[in-house]
C-alpha cells in the first residue's frame, strides 16, 4: 500500500507540474562546492545509522559493501570530485538496468552529501549538502511522502521508503555530532593482500570435484575476459581464483574472482542482489558474520549475498553452495578441523600426480594441535559430501593463512618466525609417499595461526571499546528491531550515542523498546 500511495503521489506531482529547482545558497551548494568544503565533523555520526537502514532496505549500502557498478554509475551521472570516496549510497530510481544503478541517487562522501534526483523528484537539480550544514542546529528538516526537505534543499526517497525514515537518521546524526566519539571516521582498511594462490589449493581443487572454480593460469580465456567486462576489472588486476556462477557455464559473467586485496562477486540483474560487490580480505577476515544459505542466495556478509542460482555439484546448486559456505568459514577461522579430518585429508592430497612440494623452515612454534593419529575411515554414509566440504573449507584455510603470512613478512614489527619457501614452479615435485603426518601438522598449524590472528585483533577491539566506556562512563539499554531476516531481535546499545554493545551489558534490565521506539522499525 505505501508503494502504491508513493506512486500516485509522484504521478499526481508530475502531472500538476509543482517541480521546483533547487536555489543555491549557502547551505545548499552546487556539486562542485565540496572541493573547498570544510567540516571538522564527518560521516561518523551518519555511520551506525546508515548500516541499521541498509539492514532495512536493499537500497541502501554502506561502505564496504557499496556496489562497485552504483559507484560507477554515480560519478557518470554526477560530477562527484575524485578524491571524494563514498561512504554510503541509496539508489532512489526504479531500474532493472546495471549500468544505470546507481545514477539516481544521493551519496555520502567525506564532504558531505550529494543528491542527483529522478525527474519525478519535487525538487529538481544536484545539489551538494555540506556536514557543516547537516549538523547546524539551524538547519530545519521537514518530511514529506517523497523525501526530505532540508532547509530549502530536498533529497528524495527510494519509493518504499517509510515517511520518517531519513528525517530520523538527518535529525538523530546532528545529536551524535556534538559527542565526541562520532567526530573521527576512518573508512575500512584494506591493508590484507595476498600475492598469489597457495600451492597445495591446486591439489584441493582437484579433490573437491567442484566444477567451473579455476585458479588464475586454469581460468577459460573466453570466461576470464567476459568475467572482467562484467565487473568492471581492468587488465592489470589480476585475478588469482574465479568461480563461474553462470547457467551450465556457459558465459562467465555471473561469478567470483579472488583478487590480491578481496573478494569481487556479480549478480546479474535478475538476482536479489544484482550488481558487483567487492569485500576486502580486512574485513571478511575479522568479521564475526557467519555466512548461510537463504532459498539461492549465499550471504557472505550482512545484507550482501552471492546468486548460486548458476552453480551445480552432482545436480546440486544448494550443495555447492553448502560447499562454498565451508570454504568462507574456513577463511574467517570459524572451522575447527580435527587431526583426524586433517590426516584423512592429507592422506588423499598425497597420491595425486600435481600434488607440489611445499616445504618450510623455522616453523612457527605450534600451539595447535598435535597430530599423533592415523587415518581412520570415515562412516559410510558421509560419503565424499562430508570430505568435499573439508577439502573446500581447507582451501579457504590456505588462503587466510598464505595473507597472514605475507602481511607477517612485509611488517618489521612482526615477531612471527615462521617463513615459506615457496616454489618456483607448482610442479616442480611432489609429496613424499608417506608424509601424511607433516602435511596434516602444516594444515592445523595454518588454522591456529588463523585463530591467534583473529583472537589478537579481536582483543584489541574489545580493549579499547573497554577504554573508551570506562573514560566516559557508558550506560547502557536494550533496543528492539528487525533484522536481515525480518525477525524480531534485541540489541544492547549504548545510550549516550545509540552505538550497539556487547549484549552482556544490558544483563539483568528489561527487554522492551521504550528508549528508540521510532528507530527504523517497520
Amino acid at each position: 500500500m505505501a508503494r502504491i500511495k508513493k506512486l500516485q503521489l509522484t504521478l499526481l506531482l508530475f502531472l500538476v507540474g509543482s517541480c521546483t529547482t533547487v536555489t543555491y545558497d549557502n547551505n545548499i551548494l552546487p556539486p562542485s562546492a565540496s572541493t573547498s568544503s570544510y567540516s571538522s565533523v564527518g560521516f561518523g555520526p551518519f555511520e551506525e545509522l546508515m548500516e541499521t537502514l541498509a539492514e532495512k532496505y536493499s537500497v541502501v549500502h554502506i561502505t564496504p559493501f557499496i556496489p562497485v557498478n552504483q559507484i560507477k554509475n554515480f560519478r557518470r551521472c554526477y560530477p562527484l570530485p575524485k578524491d571524494e570516496e563514498i561512504y554510503a549510497i541509496v539508489s532512489t530510481a526504479v531500474t532493472f538496468d546495471d549500468n544505470n544503478l546507481g545514477c539516481r541517487a544521493f551519496v555520502f562522501t567525506s564532504k558531505g552529501v550529494h543528491s542527483n534526483p529522478t525527474a519525478l523528484s519535487n525538487v529538481q537539480g544536484q545539489t551538494f549538502f555540506p556536514y557543516s550544514t547537516l549538523y547546524s542546529s539551524s538547519t530545519r528538516y521537514i518530511s514529506d511522502s517523497l523525501g526530505l526537505n532540508i532547509n530549502q534543499g530536498f533529497i528524495e526517497a527510494e519509493i518504499d521508503m517509510d515517511d520518517k525514515d531519513l528525517y530520523n537518521i538527518f535529525v538523530t546524526a546532528r545529536s551524535r555530532s556534538k559527542l565526541k566519539q562520532y567526530q573521527d571516521y576512518s573508512p575500512p582498511s584494506k591493508d590484507l593482500k595476498i600475492r598469489q594462490i597457495p600451492e597445495e589449493i591446486l591439489s584441493l581443487l582437484e579433490l573437491s570435484g567442484m566444477d567451473g572454480l579455476y585458479t588464475q593460469e586454469n581460468i577459460p580465456e573466453y570466461k576470464e575476459t567476459t568475467f572482467r567486462k562484467c565487473s568492471g576489472l581492468d587488465s592489470n588486476t589480476e585475478l588469482l581464483m574465479y568461480l563461474d556462477g553462470t547457467f551450465f557455464g556457459s558465459g562467465g559473467c555471473a561469478g567470483m574472482g579472488f583478487l590480491n586485496d578481496g573478494i569481487i562477486i556479480h549478480n546479474g540483474w535478475i538476482a536479489n542482489y544484482p550488481g558487483t560487490y567487492f569485500f576486502a580480505y580486512d574485513y571478511l577476515f575479522n568479521s564475526d558474520f557467519v555466512p548461510y544459505i537463504k532459498d539461492v542466495d549465499l550471504f557472505i556478509e550482512k545484507n550482501i549475498a552471492f546468486d548460486f542460482s548458476g552453480v551445480n555439484l552432482n545436480g546440486s546448486p544448494v550443495e555447492y553452495a553448502e560447499y562454498l559456505v565451508q570454504m568462507f568459514k574456513g577463511f574467517k577461522g570459524q572451522i575447527d578441523i580435527s587431526n583426524e579430518d586433517a590426516l584423512l585429508l592429507a592422506s588423499r592430497i598425497n597420491p595425486l600426480p600435481n600434488a607440489p612440494v611445499i616445504s618450510y623452515s623455522n616453523p612457527q612454534p605450534t600451539k595447535s594441535k598435535k597430530v599423533i593419529q592415523k587415518p581412520q575411515a570415515r562412516k559410510k554414509e558421509e560419503g565424499m559430501g562430508f570430505f568435499g566440504k573439508l577439502v573446500v573449507a581447507a582451501i579457504g584455510i590456505y588462503i587466510a593463512s598464505e595473507i597472514i603470512d605475507e602481511l607477517d613478512d612485509d611488517s618489521s614489527s612482526s615477531s612471527s618466525s615462521y617463513s615459506p619457501q615457496r616454489p618456483s614452479s607448482p610442479y616442480t615435485s611432489r609429496y613424499s609417499d608417506s608424509n601424511w603426518e607433516d602435511i596434516a601438522q602444516d594444515m592445523l598449524d595454518r588454522q591456529a595461526r588463523i585463530s591467534e590472528k583473529r583472537a589478537k585483533e579481536q582483543r584489541k577491539s574489545e580493549l579499547l571499546r573497554t577504554i573508551t566506556d570506562t573514560l566516559v562512563g557508558y550506560t547502557y539499554d536494550w533496543d528492539g528491531f528487525y533484522d536481515a531476516n525480518y525477525n524480531w531481535v534485541y540489541r544492547c546499545r549504548t545510550i549516550e550515542n545509540g552505538r550497539f554493545a556487547e549484549n552482556y551489558h544490558c544483563a539483568g534490565k528489561i527487554k522492551d523498546d521504550d528508549r528508540w521506539p521510532t528507530m527504523f522499525l517497520e
